[in-house]
C-alpha cells in the first residue's frame, strides 16, 4: 500500500471536466461498482472514469481494467493529501461503495460542492460514527448527497440519526453476478479435468477451511466426485503445505496437472467463473474474519454452505432464511451437509428457490443510475 502509493502524485491529470471517480476498498467492493461503471461507459462513452482502491489486492489485479480511464489508490486520508488529491482530479461526481467512509475526502469534497454518492452502502448501530463521541464524524455524513443502501435496516438507522436522503436500491452485486454467469466462459483444463462431471468447489477457503476439507477428503466419503480447492491465499508455501496433507492425488492449475480427483486453483481472478463447473460450493473463510462472496456461487443454481461468521452479511442471512444457504459450525456439521446434498438425486425445488431469490435481489444498478440521470450527475 505505502510503495504503490508513492505513484499517485504522477499519475497524469484528468483534463475532462466531467470526470467521475469511482472508489472502491477492495476487489470485492470494485465488483459492487463495476455493474454501474460499465453501464456508465456504455451510455456516456465520452465520460472519463477515474477507478482508485484502499487495498492492493484490488489495485493489483485492476490497474489494468479497460472499462475506465484511469486506476490508482486513493492517498491516505490526511487533509493536505485529500486537498491536493481533489484539486488535481478535481472530479464532477464522486461514487464511494459501501464502507469507505473517508473523513477529509468528504470535507475536501463538500468544500468543493462535489457531488457524493454512496452506493450498496450498509449501516450498524454499533459503527463509531452513531455514537456520542462519533458526532463529529456523524455531521459530514449528513453533507453527503444520497446513500443507497442494502437494506431496511441501514436505512432507518440512517434517519434515526438524521440523514433522511436515503433510499433502499439493494446489493449490485447480485447485477454483477448474473453478468459473470452469463458470459462465454471457456476452460479446457476445467473441462479436461472434469471430464464431463461437476465438481465440489471450495471457494476462498483459509487455513481454518482447509482442515475441514482435508479430512473429509481422506475419510473417502467423498468418494471419486471431483473436487476443487481455491485458496484465499496462493503463496506457493502454503499450497504446497495443502498438497502435502492429502491423501490422494492432488494437481495445481498453475501446472496444468489435471491428471487428479482434486484441483487446486492458483491463480487469482477466475474462481467467480469456475462456479458453473460444481453442483455445491462451499465459501471459506467463516471460520476467521467472515465469509467470502456467496453471490458469486449461487447464481449458478447451486446451494451453498459456509462458516458461522455470518451474520454481518445480509446476503447469506438471506439464503439461510431462503433454504438455500446452509452454515456449519464444526467439522460433524460440515461432513453430514456434503454427504446429504450428494446423495439428492435432484435439486429442482432448491434450484426454483435459488431462481426466485435471484429475481428478487436484481436490478440495485439500474435504481442508481436513474437517480444520478435524473439529478444529472451524468
Amino acid at each position: 500500500m505505502i510503495e504503490g502509493r508513492k505513484e499517485v502524485p504522477k499519475k497524469s491529470d484528468s483534463e475532462n471536466e466531467d470526470l467521475i471517480w469511482i472508489h472502491a476498498a477492495s476487489l470485492g467492493e470494485f465488483e459492487q461498482g463495476r455493474p454501474i461503471i460499465e453501464q456508465i461507459k456504455k451510455d456516456y462513452p465520452n465520460k472519463k472514469i477515474l477507478l482508485s482502491f484502499f487495498s492492493p489486492s484490488g489495485y493489483n489485479i485492476m490497474k489494468d481494467y479497460a472499462e475506465v480511464d484511469e486506476v490508482c489508490y486513493i492517498p491516505f486520508d490526511t487533509r493536505k493529501k485529500a486537498k491536493q488529491f481533489i484539486e488535481r482530479k478535481n472530479p464532477a461526481l464522486v461514487i464511494f461503495i459501501k464502507y469507505e467512509f473517508w473523513f477529509n475526502f468528504l470535507i475536501e469534497l463538500n468544500l468543493k460542492q462535489i457531488p457524493v454518492v454512496f452506493v450498496s452502502a450498509i449501516f450498524r448501530e454499533d459503527q463509531f460514527f452513531f455514537k456520542k463521541r462519533g458526532n463529529w464524524f456523524l455531521n459530514k455524513l449528513k453533507k453527503v448527497d444520497y446513500f443507497f443502501v442494502q437494506n431496511d435496516k441501514s436505512k432507518i438507522i440512517l434517519e434515526n440519526n438524521g440523514i433522511q436522503n436515503c433510499s433502499i436500491a439493494g446489493d449490485t452485486r447480485f447485477d454483477a453476478v448474473i453478468t459473470n454467469s452469463n458470459s462465454d466462459y471457456q476452460n479446457d483444463l476445467i473441462n479436461e479435468f472434469l471430464l464431463g462431471k461437476k465438481s465440489i468447489i471450495f471457494g476462498s477457503t483459509w487455513e481454518e477451511d482447509q482442515a475441514l476439507i482435508v479430512k473429509l477428503i481422506n475419510s473417502g466419503k467423498l468418494g471419486s466426485k471431483k473436487i476443487i480447492i481455491a485458496p484465499h491465499e496462493i503463496n506457493s508455501s502454503k499450497i504446497e503445505k495443502l498438497v502435502e496433507t492429502i491423501n490422494i492425488q492432488v494437481g495445481r492449475y498453475s501446472k496444468k496437472e489435471v491428471s487428479s480427483q482434486v484441483l487446486i486453483i492458483d491463480q487469482i481472478g477466475i474462481l467467480k467463473y469456475l462456479y458453473r463447473f460444481c453442483d455445491l460450493a462451499y465459501i471459506g473463510g467463516g471460520f476467521g474474519v467472515g465469509i467470502h462472496n456467496t453471490l458469486e456461487a449461487i447464481v449458478y443454481k447451486v446451494p451453498v454452505i459456509f462458516g458461522p461468521n455470518f451474520k454481518k452479511f445480509d446476503e447469506a442471512i438471506n439464503m439461510i432464511n431462503n433454504g438455500i444457504g446452509f452454515y456449519i459450525s464444526n467439522y460433524e456439521e460440515f461432513e453430514a451437509r456434503i454427504i446429504a446434498f450428494q446423495k439428492l438425486d435432484s435439486q429442482f425445488d432448491l434450484t426454483l428457490k435459488i431462481n426466485k431469490f435471484i429475481t428478487e435481489n436484481k436490478g440495485a444498478a439500474n435504481v442508481i443510475l436513474e437517480y444520478l440521470k435524473k439529478k444529472k450527475y451524468l
